[in-house]
């Protein structure tokens, strides 16, 4: 996602990816921080942390009480 305040808010952990490569994990705060860094193209920050690990992904979705999937919440 790009809504970082959302990010923010329901994640502890976030990690940013460049060109499909992974370059940041931790902190949602630090992770925003950045994201931010890198969409103004400041690649010289002390926050850079890249990381060489294998990228896992999975499906996710929410789910209303009556047990149905949602896009929407």
């Amino acid at each position: 996602s790009h809504d970082l305040h959302l990010l923010s808010a329901i994640c502890s952990r976030i990690i940013v990816l460049e060109k499909g490569k992974l370059i940041f994990d931790g902190k949602s705060v630090d992770a925003i921080r950045r994201y931010m860094e890198l969409i103004a193209g400041d690649n010289q920050s002390p926050y850079i942390e890249e990381k060489e690990s294998e990228l896992k992904s999975w499906n996710a979705y929410l789910q209303k009480e009556n047990g149905t999937k949602s896009s929407i919440f």
